[in-house]
């Protein structure tokens, strides 16, 4: 039981304190938890149609646990991408943005595999930021059905 409400979450991600809003959802039920949410998030993304790069074998790896460690790997392809859009003035696209999401997610999930900090211990946070972020990009329905859904996860 998460010791916050989805209201709670709400005005969080309003207030766009995504750090806050990935602190206590790890502090309510560990960082573990949170990169299942995370993966989850992805599915959703997938299913939605959002631009993921190396969509079918990022997909693949958060969706299996055992394959998380990979995920360290993985940041560096991605890493490829979000350079190489920053480079071409894509910086503020909604790619971007989703690029940014798994990015971010990959750090999360290579951190608790390997229960080290190869990257910053607010990676999940900023792969909060980053959906966000992406959902802000959308058309207005669109964003608020993803955002009601990508809350809704968080605190389940």
């Amino acid at each position: 039981m998460l010791n916050f409400s989805g209201d709670e979450a709400k005005v969080l991600w309003d207030r766009r304190d995504y750090q806050e809003l990935g602190h206590l959802v790890a502090n309510a039920r560990g960082p573990g938890e949170l990169a299942h949410t995370l993966a989850k998030c992805v599915d959703l993304l997938v299913r939605e149609g959002a631009p993921l790069a190396l969509q079918d074998a990022f997909a693949s790896v958060v969706r299996d646990e055992a394959q998380w460690p990979f995920t360290c790997g993985v940041f560096d392809a991605l890493r490829k991408e979000t350079l190489r859009l920053e480079r071409e003035g894509l910086g503020e696209s909604p790619e971007y943005s989703c690029l940014m999401f798994q990015e971010n997610t990959a750090k999360h999930l290579c951190n608790v595999s390997q229960n080290l900090r190869r990257f910053d211990a607010s990676s999940g946070g900023w792969a909060i930021a980053s959906l966000a972020h992406f959902v802000d990009q959308q058309p207005a329905e669109r964003a608020l059905a993803l955002q009601a859904r990508a809350l809704e996860m968080l605190v389940e």
